[in-house]
């Protein structure tokens, strides 16, 4: 799963960029979100986050994300934290898969 294809589960989605790849499993992301109703006074917000997936087994894959903030972020922009995000992806006996999310964020402009 990449960054670009949360835009056919997330109506939010604006877009995302790679800020730096860490290792193969590991990198820091900017995602861009575009609600679609004015959330504390705010249209658009990006996240700068570090996202970390790997297999807990053949059949389970967890994805965990957090915030970070870097020296060079814009001080100009508004940006959500996100205190804890992750997925785990689980193959079911027959074939399908179950997708677990879990969410905390913060909506608000606050420093890391």
């Amino acid at each position: 799963m990449t960054a670009k294809n949360r835009r056919y589960f997330d109506p939010f989605y604006k877009d995302s960029e790679v800020i730096q790849t860490i290792d193969e499993s590991t990198s820091v992301l900017r995602l861009t979100e575009t609600p679609q109703i004015d959330v504390m006074g705010v249209f658009s917000r990006e996240f700068v986050v570090l996202s970390h997936g790997r297999s807990r087994d053949e059949k389970c894959y967890v994805i965990a994300v957090n915030s970070v903030a870097l020296p060079n972020m814009d001080p100009n922009v508004t940006r959500g934290k996100i205190i804890s995000s992750g997925w785990i992806i689980e193959q079911s006996a027959k074939g399908s898969s179950q997708v677990t999310y879990s969410l905390t964020v913060s909506f608000l402009h606050l420093p890391l």
